[in-house]
């Protein structure tokens, strides 16, 4: 039939108009032949004008049924979000021939999308066992068991779909996202690099490269990444939120916020846009939208020292009374932030809590337990033995549900002490009399965390950048650096400069906080030991990157959290010399007033907390 022939292929080459009228003429001589009908009804669907595409589609199918049909009919359907009969036209389809590739793997994308995971890798499974070469089944399918955390048997599929098709960019790219999962960001770069070769106006493959460099610190390059793609997509989703990325990294406020807002406007529930959007708010001191958004870290992988382990079948506290009612209180992301926010713990009872239990890992237990409000500590791994509470709740949260401003801080100080006996004992092992400082130049590197560990080197000093502080006379230094590759970079430092040691000895964050009691100033990078000095409200002087923590604020050198605290930002990112040049000064006029005063009290009886 030349006509129908003729309209299959103008058809086939997306000659849309020429192909309905040929298929209506063939209708006029022959008016049941369902092929033109059916053909006819896919115009209409790739058109979208569903409704139409659906009567011609089911017209082709009275007259005789056929796996095709059924197979575009559940397309069409599955566009309305018609799922059930979506659902009852593939399987249709499949009873006709159960060897049309097509119907399997159109019926897994359905369940993929109605959330039925295990049904959806079987259909693609069979769709690829069918036809071997089916590149968009292999694609589903490694999504389906990224999802279901089987990423190397996801990467092991695209590998293969690879093997099928390696002029394929769609590959590369979704080989880069899963990179991108496992923090393999070098790799990820290069599978992104391929994708664009192959295909150089993706705007996905050109966001997935600005994501690959901003993980690994290369800012000016992901701005340009990301540029290129919204150049080509001003609405892709990622793109903008991995541009708020780059330019939050590179401490520019306001164009990161404009990214992750623009994002959030397209995709309102964007996990990633609400976490880093919180940070600019919380850093800009916007703390009532701010710590809203911050509960976007929930969702996220975050590196949590305390997550949820074990299931736990009480409620979440959101702010209800708990007057007679009992807490549990979960210590997440790292030691820093459960010394930031265990401040609220006595404000927990204060509420009417009649238990207060707080989980925090061994290092932190001896001083969380004896806070005031504090009814027990627990560890993670003893979880298994939890007594059921009324509530449950993330320390981090505690901010939120009690509506801290910048102006209602907990303010209460020192809200952490130390033991006499451990007092003593400290004070007995450190040297008698002089001016003594604390000092801490590394976090904790976290190799197996590639985030973690990109914002750790940039926190991060060596050992021997504290040289020139180390030099003032009438000083006496004394290291609280722990870690097994950070704490060794004391041999680094000539050996009359080098500070007393005494970390071996240190068991836990109750003894660092007996010798930070002993000591009258502590200079450390942004780690956990400046949240405890603050705790104990002790002088403390931070060093923090260009792009400071959230918790730091902007443009002071003070903060609210910690009165003890004074701040020493660096000017240009990764420049530590000017900062050290100003340590040095500050600190030799802090020992020049230095009036040594015998002090028996206990730190925690010191009303102004320190010198």
């Amino acid at each position: 039939m030349p006509d129908f022939q003729n309209a299959l292929e103008a058809h086939r080459s997306g000659a849309f108009d020429e192909a309905q009228r040929g298929y209506h003429r063939v209708l006029q001589n022959h008016p049941q032949h369902a092929d033109a009908i059916h053909l006819l009804g896919l115009i209409e669907f790739q058109h979208g004008r569903l409704s139409a595409a659906e009567s011609l589609i089911r017209k082709a199918l009275s007259i005789g049924e056929s796996a095709i049909y059924y197979d575009n009919l559940g397309n069409v359907l599955t566009e309305k979000r018609h799922h059930d009969a979506a659902e009852a036209a593939y399987r249709r389809a499949i009873e006709l021939d159960f060897h049309y590739a097509s119907s399997h793997y159109n019926f897994g994308t359905l369940c993929l999308n109605t959330g039925r995971v295990d049904g959806a890798e079987e259909a693609f499974r069979r769709a690829i066992a069918l036809q071997p070469g089916f590149i968009e089944a292999y694609h589903n399918l490694s999504f389906v068991l990224s999802t279901t955390g089987r990423h190397a048997e996801a990467e092991q599929t695209l590998q293969t779909a690879r093997e099928f098709n390696p002029t394929c960019a769609r590959t590369y790219r979704r080989l880069g996202r899963l990179k991108l999962l496992s923090k393999d960001y070098r790799e990820a770069e290069v599978l992104f690099r391929r994708a664009i070769e192959l295909e150089p106006n993706d705007a996905a493959s050109l966001s997935g490269l600005a994501a690959a460099l901003t993980g690994q610190g290369r800012i000016e390059e992901a701005l340009v990444a990301s540029t290129s793609a919204l150049a080509i997509d001003p609405r892709h989703v990622d793109a903008l939120i991995n541009r708020g990325a780059a330019l939050l990294m590179a401490d520019q406020l306001d164009g990161a916020e404009v990214a992750l807002r623009s994002a959030l406007a397209l995709e309102g529930n964007h996990s990633v846009a609400k976490f880093n959007l919180s940070v600019i708010l919380l850093k800009r001191g916007r703390y009532e939208e701010g710590w809203e958004l911050h509960e976007a870290r929930n969702d996220l992988a975050q590196d949590c020292v305390s997550t949820r382990p074990f299931p736990i079948d009480f409620c979440e506290w959101q702010g209800e009374s708990l007057l007679g009612k009992s807490l549990l209180v979960l210590g997440e992301q790292g030691c820093g932030d459960i010394l930031q926010f265990c401040r609220y713990l006595p404000m927990l009872k204060e509420l009417g809590a009649v238990r207060v239990t707080v989980v925090c890992p061994e290092s932190l237990r001896r001083l969380i337990e004896k806070m005031d409000g504090v009814d027990s500590c627990m560890r993670p791994e003893s979880m298994r033995d939890l007594p059921r509470h009324d509530f449950w709740c993330f320390i981090s949260s505690l901010p939120l549900r009690f509506k801290t401003t910048l102006c209602s801080i907990p303010r209460k100080m020192p809200y952490l002490t130390t033991s006499m006996e451990a007092l003593a004992r400290w004070r007995a092992r450190l040297p008698a009399g002089g001016f003594k400082v604390g000092l801490v130049w590394a976090g904790d590197p976290r190799q197996h965390m590639p985030d973690a560990n990109l914002v750790d080197r940039r926190r991060s000093l060596h050992a021997r950048d504290f040289e020139p502080l180390l030099k003032l006379p009438g000083v006496t230094f004394v290291s609280l650096q722990l870690g097994t590759t950070t704490r060794p970079q004391i041999e680094a430092i000539e050996p009359h400069l080098r500070p007393l040691d005494p970390m071996g000895e240190v068991a836990d964050f109750a003894d660092t906080a007996a010798i930070i009691e002993c000591l009258d100033l502590v200079v450390t990078v942004d780690t956990s030991t400046a949240h405890l000095t603050g705790a104990l409200n002790r002088p403390v002087w931070i060093l923090s990157r260009f792009d400071g923590c959230w918790r730091w604020l902007i443009g002071r050198d003070d903060s609210p959290w910690y009165p003890s605290a004074r701040l020493f930002r660096q000017e240009r990112p990764g420049e530590w010399g000017d900062v050290i040049e100003r340590v040095t000064n500050a600190l030799a006029v802090e020992v020049a007033q230095f009036s040594p005063v015998l002090d028996q009290r206990h730190p925690s009886e010191d009303p102004a907390g320190g010198r």
